[in-house]
């Protein structure tokens, strides 16, 4: 009998997936296959190669065919529950949310979203911190359709991936139980955070430890770190894969955070993002019956 995922954690980008594909398979009764964002059935409607700056290096392990995405889930024990993470399905919820439904039926999904502001800027500053992103930010932003258009990745669509409101709706118009959950939640408790999700799936508390930061954004600031972050050089890109083999990834991350530079969204920036998705934050809030005046507040 073909093994099938239990529940999905299906986005958004840069909204604390990563950190919660780590936390919740700490739960005795929750299993993931090591390949976090298999894209499988993204590339059901999606067509690849991608074509941005270093996007290769995303589509060689992206899961395409079916045999080898249910081949991922041979190995669960039969008494676990099986979970899979790819943040690009919520932004392509639309067409991928029957799809799910279709091939996985009406199981639990997750779904993580951020200030659509700070996570635009978070993803562009994954892809400075790869050495995949060549313009400022603003330009960046302007040249988002452009780039869309020529099939880039979907990192690249910073400003589409944050209207989440139509997003939650197309899942929630496929699946009986869809959970959203708030990224500032997951930052300042990731405990009670995941703890609501264990229930939510169903199974008993349990402790976990939530001491590393996944996925840092930044700009490194030593060699070594440019180095094996670097996503244009495909000698670069083998060779974090072969040391992924050898250190943690724990430790690689730790490495990474302590070697970058943090940057920040420019007042300028922020105010035209936050004019931008002024209506969607209204919708969100009515939706989720959350006060999200906080997002409005530029940081410095």
């Amino acid at each position: 009998m073909t093994k099938k995922p239990d529940f999905l954690i299906v986005g958004a980008a840069k909204a604390g997936t990563t950190s919660l594909y780590y936390y919740l398979q700490q739960h005795p009764d929750i299993w993931f296959p090591k390949l976090k964002e298999t894209k499988y059935f993204s590339s059901k409607i999606k067509p690849y190669p991608q074509n941005g700056i270093g996007d290769w290096s995303i589509d060689r392990a992206a899961i395409t065919k079916s045999s080898d995405y249910y081949n991922l889930f041979k190995s669960c024990p039969d008494d676990m529950i099986k979970g899979e993470a790819s943040p690009d399905y919520l932004l392509f919820s639309k067409d991928l949310a029957p799809i799910i439904k279709e091939e996985l039926g009406d199981i639990p999904i997750i779904i993580s979203i951020r200030n659509p502001i700070y996570r635009a800027f978070s993803a562009y500053s994954n892809l400075l911190r790869d050495n995949r992103e060549v313009l400022n930010f603003k330009s960046a932003l302007d040249s988002e359709d452009e780039r869309i258009n020529q099939n880039w990745d979907f990192m690249w669509h910073y400003k589409k991936s944050g209207f989440y409101t139509k997003q939650i709706n197309d899942f929630k118009k496929h699946f009986s139980n869809v959970n959203v959950i708030l990224f500032d939640d997951l930052i300042k408790s990731p405990e009670t955070t995941c703890r609501d999700i264990f229930n939510f799936l169903g199974l008993n508390e349990y402790s976990i430890l939530c001491d590393t930061a996944h996925n840092p954004s930044g700009i490194p600031n030593s060699w070594f770190v440019k180095m094996i972050l670097n996503r244009q050089s495909k000698a670069f890109t083998y060779l974090r894969e072969v040391l992924k083999t050898f250190i943690p990834r724990r430790i690689l991350e730790n490495i990474a955070k302590s070697n970058m530079k943090k940057i920040k969204i420019s007042r300028a920036d922020f105010n035209y993002l936050n004019n931008y998705y002024s209506n969607e934050v209204d919708s969100l809030e009515k939706m989720l019956n959350k006060d999200l005046s906080d997002w409005r507040k530029w940081k410095k």
